[in-house]
């Protein structure tokens, strides 16, 4: 993934923690790389303490708004039919 894209972060809140509100705002990035989406979002899960229901499974999308990808609370981009397009662990040093 060379060209830009749009990754846009968000949080809900957890039931199961009686919230009613997200403990985040929601943020819209522009990124070049599958990897640097991956690390935007696992620093915004970092920097409010996010918990996996809070992660709503944030998506990726082209310059023109429609959704191409997901991003799962792992950092793992997924495509829209289901391939790993991006796992950290598996790339941690590459660009993406």
């Amino acid at each position: 993934m060379s060209e830009e894209k749009i990754l846009i972060l968000n949080a809900v809140p957890d039931p199961n923690r009686r919230q009613t509100r997200p403990l985040a705002p929601g943020a819209v990035k522009v990124v070049s790389t599958w990897a640097e989406a991956s690390r935007l979002a696992r620093a915004y899960i970092k920097k409010y303490d996010l918990q996996a229901a809070q992660w709503p499974d944030n998506q990726i999308a082209n310059m023109a708004g429609k959704t191409i990808a997901r991003v799962s609370y792992t950092g793992q981009i997924w495509g829209l039919n289901g391939v790993c397009l991006y796992d950290p662990v598996d790339n941690e040093g590459s660009a993406g």
